[in-house]
């Protein structure tokens, strides 16, 4: 008999944390989002960030992305960073697992 009085408290709890969890998601809706900035942006893994002219790639670059283009493998990477502000009185948020 504890033992599914144990069951039941547990479930209970973890069932609150996700009505919790589901409630802070649904206000990510109502929050105000602007993009800051972008980070660490390479093209077939050449730095582009700062590339404002052909002079600015070395040749050692040319050649990489030269190939990758041949290749038709252009991979583009980078990290987007974006501003949030939460403007309601609830509480946003979102858990992840690890």
């Amino acid at each position: 008999m504890m033992l599914v009085g144990a069951l039941a408290a547990i479930t209970f709890f973890t069932s609150c944390d996700v009505v919790k969890q589901v409630s802070q998601m649904a206000n990510l809706t109502k929050c105000d989002f602007r993009l800051e900035s972008v980070q660490r942006l390479t093209l077939a893994g050449v730095n582009i960030q700062n590339v404002k002219k052909m002079s600015d790639v070395t040749m050692f670059d040319a050649a990489k992305l030269a190939s990758a283009v041949a290749s038709q493998q252009l991979p583009l990477n980078f990290t987007l960073n974006i501003e949030t502000r939460n403007p309601n009185t609830a509480d946003a948020g979102m858990m992840t697992s690890k």
